[in-house]
């Protein structure tokens, strides 16, 4: 582990316990993956200080086969929601592979993939403060771009309506939709197929 990254972990927290903070409970959230009234699987998100973390499992039949979607985020944060790391951990039909993104000062975050046994990195120099991961606790208003950890790279996010928000890169596109700040689902736009992940119980809090 990078010696930069232990320190922002070992600063965050005595800062917090200077502050006479608490530690607090996990705020954790679960959410059903569905096309129409077809259940495709469960996404669920757990958020303790300075660490959030995701996880979901999917699958999608198709035509000729069914696809399998999993994977894992941890995603570490530091004061001012700074991102100190974070790593996703997928598994398809095709293979797993990896996605880390770690602090490197001063040249700001170094990012590294394997997929189908080949590793790929290249750095990244803008500050990263908004996360995908932090979009399912927070209403991004005012913000325009966000990072996504599956993917290792920024993409552009705008209001659409009061509570909505649009993450589009090439034809995909996420509609995050918010109620007085809480996300109630998203709606996943793709070529092959629409489907939405919707927050569980929130038909009994409408």
């Amino acid at each position: 582990m990078p010696i930069c990254s232990v320190y922002f972990d070992m600063k965050y927290w005595v800062l917090w316990s200077l502050l006479g903070g608490h530690i607090a409970a996990a705020q954790e959230q679960a959410f059903t993956v569905r096309v129409g009234g077809l259940t495709l699987g469960q996404l669920s998100t757990q958020r303790e200080v300075g660490k959030i973390r995701l996880e979901s499992r999917v699958r999608v039949p198709l035509a000729l086969f069914t696809l399998k979607v999993g994977y894992v985020v941890d995603s570490r944060f530091g004061p001012g929601h700074r991102l100190i790391r974070s790593r996703v951990d997928a598994e398809t039909n095709r293979g797993t592979y990896f996605t880390r993104t770690e602090l490197d000062e001063p040249r700001g975050y170094r990012m590294t993939t394997e997929q189908y046994g080949k590793t790929a990195e290249q750095q990244i120099l803008h500050p990263i403060h908004w996360t995908v991961t932090r979009l399912f606790y927070e209403e991004p208003v005012g913000i325009s771009e966000v990072f996504a950890e599956y993917y290792g790279t920024f993409m552009p996010i705008k209001p659409r309506g009061v509570g909505e928000y649009v993450v589009q890169w090439g034809k995909n596109r996420d509609v995050y939709v918010y109620q007085k700040g809480l996300l109630i689902k998203i709606k996943k736009e793709n070529p092959w197929k629409n489907f939405e992940i919707r927050r569980n119980g929130f038909d009994q809090l409408n």
